[in-house]
């Protein structure tokens, strides 16, 4: 049954994918939680379908569990596609165990330990908290930086976009925040404890001798631990022959803290962008080049009304809104 219906703001969490969409197009950043809360759009692609895949297929344990993972995401496709799509989850899978081997060999002789799709939170002041959950998150000691968290996001495209540097400076943001508040928590803790410590001394018998309570450590301004961020492609390009190669790794590189504030200042304009939106209900689209890249293109109003070459010409930076009218959403149920 189709319906005209509002969006309900469920949820005071904001991922990447929340911040970046609402950054650029509100209305795909409507669109992207409608789909999410169960309702059907006919703008979801197969390369979002094939991304799942990969990621089911990457975190199970046991072939049986890869076949599986593959084959639940493959039927949904039509019979022709089928093939095509488990084709390119196999060459993924191919891929990024080639690069398992590689960064296998490559921190051979660091005690490193490994964890799987963790998941980060930060809180805000406003009271909205960030998430983050990178593929793999490893902890390890390094010559220069001591004690250090790798963070290891792999990605089926082949090449380095904007929007993936973007993702990994997020993870660092909220990996950082995290350990900020855990320290503060730890600092609290041991302060409310020497409290407590000085209380018993003070009320202790005077004729009875006690050591003195020891006060706490004053905290770090920074959190003890370096993050290092390490974007992975297992895609692939083509050469200068024509042919489909394993695409170059990026370099890793170190997050720095000098701008987490103005990151930080960031999302909590975007949380307020959000909540002004859907106090309004009015979710403005945004038309320009990246509307290329966007999966519910085909389902904005705004950007059928332009033409492919006036949407390929408008720079990223000079982009036009105009307010558009609350799509008619089937229900998952309907």
């Amino acid at each position: 049954m189709s319906t005209n219906q509002k969006p309900e703001l469920r949820d005071r969490t904001l991922t990447f994918q929340m911040l970046w969409n609402a950054d650029r197009c509100m209305r795909r950043f409507l669109l992207d939680i409608l789909h999410h809360q169960g309702h059907v759009t006919p703008g979801e692609k197969m390369a979002r379908r094939v991304g799942r895949a990969f990621e089911n297929a990457r975190n199970a344990e046991t072939p049986e569990a890869v076949t599986e993972a593959i084959e639940e995401v493959v039927a949904r496709f039509d019979q022709a596609e089928q093939p095509v799509v488990r084709e390119r989850v196999v060459q993924l899978l191919e891929r990024a165990a080639e690069i398992d081997e590689e960064i296998e060999e490559e921190t051979e002789d660091e005690n490193v330990v490994s964890e799987k799709q963790v998941q980060f939170y930060a809180q805000l002041a406003n009271g909205w908290r960030l998430a983050a959950k990178p593929d793999e998150v490893q902890y390890l000691q390094d010559a220069d930086y001591g004690a250090m968290i790798r963070v290891q996001e792999e990605k089926t495209k082949g090449r380095y976009t904007s929007h993936l540097k973007a993702l990994m400076y997020f993870f660092g943001m909220v990996i950082s925040l995290e350990m900020k508040e855990r320290a503060d928590a730890a600092d609290a803790e041991a302060w409310a404890k020497y409290r407590q410590e000085m209380d018993a001394w003070e009320r202790r018998p005077r004729h009875r001798s006690a050591p003195w309570p020891q006060r706490p450590q004053k905290p770090r301004r920074q959190p003890p631990m370096a993050i290092q961020l390490a974007p992975l492609l297992a895609g692939k390009v083509m050469n200068e022959a024509g042919e489909l190669v394993p695409a170059p790794q990026p370099d890793s590189f170190m997050y720095s803290r000098r701008c987490e504030q103005d990151q930080v200042n960031h999302a909590v304009r975007m949380t307020e962008k959000i909540e002004a939106a859907f106090a309004a209900n009015e979710f403005p689209a945004t038309t320009g080049g990246h509307c290329h890249k966007c999966f519910f293109r085909n389902d904005c109003e705004a950007y059928l009304k332009m033409s492919p070459r006036a949407v390929a010409a408008t720079p990223a930076d000079e982009v036009s809104s105009t307010v558009v009218q609350l799509p008619i959403l089937q229900s998952a149920a309907g």
